[in-house]
Parts: C-alpha cells; sequence; structure tokens
C-alpha cells in the first residue's frame, strides 16, 4: 500500500511539472507572454511615430515639401542640386575621364 501511494505521489508530481497545465508549461507560456507584450509595446510605438507623420502630412507644409524634394527630387526654380557620389574612387575615376 505505501510502494502504490509513493507511485501516486511521483505521478502527481510528473503531472504537476510536465503536463498540459503543469509548471514548465506555465513558464512557456509566461515566457510567451513577455514576449508578446514587448511586440505589442514595439507595435504601439510605430502606431504613434505614425500617428505623428500622418499629422506632419496634413497640417505641416514644410515637412510635406521636405518628402516631396527627397523622395521625388522636386527642386526650386533657379535652385542647382549638386550630387555626390558615395563611393571616392568612383567619382574620381568620373573627373578623370572627362578630363581632355
Amino acid at each position: 500500500m505505501l510502494f502504490l501511494l509513493f507511485l501516486l505521489a511521483i505521478a502527481f508530481t510528473l503531472t504537476l511539472l510536465y503536463g498540459n497545465q503543469g509548471f514548465f508549461h506555465l513558464k512557456l507560456l509566461e515566457a510567451e507572454k513577455t514576449k508578446l507584450e514587448s511586440a505589442n509595446q514595439d507595435v504601439k510605438q510605430e502606431n504613434k511615430l505614425l500617428l505623428e507623420k500622418i499629422e506632419r502630412i496634413k497640417n505641416d507644409p514644410e515637412y510635406i515639401e521636405d518628402v516631396a524634394r527627397k523622395k521625388l527630387g522636386l527642386v526650386r526654380p533657379n535652385e542647382v542640386i549638386y550630387r555626390l557620389e558615395k563611393d571616392p574612387e568612383t567619382a574620381s575615376e568620373k573627373i578623370n575621364s572627362t578630363k581632355p
């Protein structure tokens, strides 16, 4: 009888530790919850930034001009744009090839 109680205690302990609602499963769920809360915070921050950007687009003509100039390459009348090469070697090769 004592042996049977011992086996039941072991089975109960293993179920508490490794079962579907056991301790280790609970720890996995808590880790997943923490990860999802972090992702949720990231999404909230991104939404906040996007809402600020929307408000600027709606109400800030200077921001609209800046975006149009950068993304569409728009220029003002009589404005001169200088474009610099990112790779200095390529730039110097182009300069040397254009010299007479």
